[in-house]
């Protein structure tokens, strides 16, 4: 985008104020970080940072800039209905703005339709109903909470940003969220490091009291999760209830082969290749002579049993890896043909008590130094699973399906310590 487009928003902010009725009635426009957010000029953008910070009012605001436009199309969501949809969520406050104008709202189909023919539409996209919005066109996509939101759901859905030859309207992507959530690490690494986040902080609202706030916020929540909320802090990624804090993973180098005992393949396995089902958790690992236990790959994806069991005994093969996977399978993964290369030891301890315990053991040695990750793991899914997966037994909503690789890495240790069965805490 040229600053032609900044200059393209800029006339659209009359647009914008003239259907946010309190923005009328207080006289004043977006603070200053909400209206910089509107006229971002950039395809994709992030706004994100501490709570409290306007974020929501800003997306709203930014979505309401081309209503004036007949053909205008926007979609705004949230992972899930009950999130869309809970008091002062986003549909809450459009229907405080915008019930006394002539626009209208459809709830059957969350959508509301202005005077011009244009419309914005409210969704989610847990539960595959991401597939509903993929047959449309949008000039502007917004997700609020975007950390909460699955990466691939995301990109799938840019893939519909797109206009006819001739409009003028310029294209959004547009993201909202506090650091922290399920898929904190992605969207740190593909937004925040990549130069496209506008930090929001409490001091950018000046309707919140920040001070009562950020009191608030250090008694109900956890250091890190303070620094999160309170500061804005994308390095401080730890969940309450998480078995592992970052300053626990051990990042490494690659080590050489001269200093390699053997190669291990830890594998969680998946009974089914379906969207709903968990991924197949794979590892691969080295036992060093030392002792110390290197997590080199991550080579987990969801396939059906026969698909991963061939990708497990391909890794065998390459590097004559011992195997290790779960003793006491079920159904179709007791019957997936897994084998491990001739010379090689195929292990299956039977797996007794809670995830949490076996996790637990499996942190305690990472915080050791017995257990580090090669450098290409920095930032990627495992990191993010063992930093951000809360059992359900801790007392949180489960969010982000199976720690799949959380208990491939499980099995990995195991085999590192040579153990004949799983021992747990």
């Amino acid at each position: 985008m040229t600053a032609d487009t900044v200059d393209r928003l800029a006339l659209q902010i009359p647009t914008m104020q003239q259907w946010v009725p309190p923005l009328q009635r207080n006289g004043k426009g977006p603070s200053a970080k909400q209206l910089q957010w509107c006229l971002d000029p950039r395809r994709a953008a992030m706004f994100g940072g501490a709570a409290g910070g306007g974020k929501s009012v800003g997306q709203l605001c930014s979505a309401l800039m081309f209503v004036d436009q007949p053909h205008y199309r926007c979609l705004i969501a949230r992972e899930t209905l009950a999130e869309l949809t809970e008091p002062n969520a986003l549909i809450d406050m459009a229907h405080q703005w915008l019930d006394d104008t002539t626009a209208s709202w459809a709830k059957l189909d969350r959508t509301w339709t202005f005077p011009s023919g244009a419309k914005i539409v409210f969704g989610y996209l847990a539960e595959h109903n991401v597939q509903r919005y993929l047959g449309s066109q949008w000039h502007a996509i917004f997700l609020d909470e975007c950390t909460e939101i699955d990466p691939t759901a995301a990109r799938e859905l840019r893939t519909r940003l797109r206009r006819v030859k001739g409009d003028t309207i310029p294209l959004r992507f547009r993201v909202s969220t506090n650091p922290g959530g399920t898929h904190h690490a992605w969207w740190k690494k593909h937004y925040v490091d990549r130069g496209l986040l506008v930090r929001s902080f409490m001091s950018d609202n000046p309707g919140l009291d920040a001070d009562e706030y950020r009191i608030t916020l250090r008694e109900a929540t956890t250091a890190s999760r303070f620094a999160q909320l309170a500061d804005g802090d994308w390095d401080s990624v730890a969940h309450e209830g998480a078995s592992w804090d970052p300053k626990d993973i051990i990042f490494v180098p690659a080590p050489d082969p001269s200093r390699i005992m053997r190669y291990v393949v830890g594998v969680d396995t998946s009974a089914s290749a379906s969207e709903t089902a968990d991924e197949c958790g794979i590892l691969l690992g080295a036992e060093l002579l030392d002792g110390t236990l290197v997590v080199l790959e991550d080579h987990s994806h969801r396939a059906r049993p026969a698909a991963w069991s061939a990708a497990v005994s391909d890794l065998s093969r390459r590097y004559t890896a011992d195997v290790v996977v779960e003793g006491n399978l079920s159904g179709a993964a007791h019957h997936s043909g897994l084998f491990a290369a001739d010379g090689a030891m195929l292990d299956r301890p039977h797996v007794s008590g809670s995830k949490q315990s076996r996790h637990v053991v499996t942190a305690i040695r990472c915080r050791r130094g017995e257990v580090v990750f090669a450098e290409g793991l920095r930032g990627g899914p495992l990191v993010e699973q063992m930093v951000t997966w809360v059992p359900p037994s801790s007392g949180a909503r489960r969010r982000g399906g199976s720690p799949d690789r959380i208990d491939a890495l499980v099995m990995l240790v195991h085999l590192g310590d040579g153990a004949t069965s799983l021992a747990t805490a």
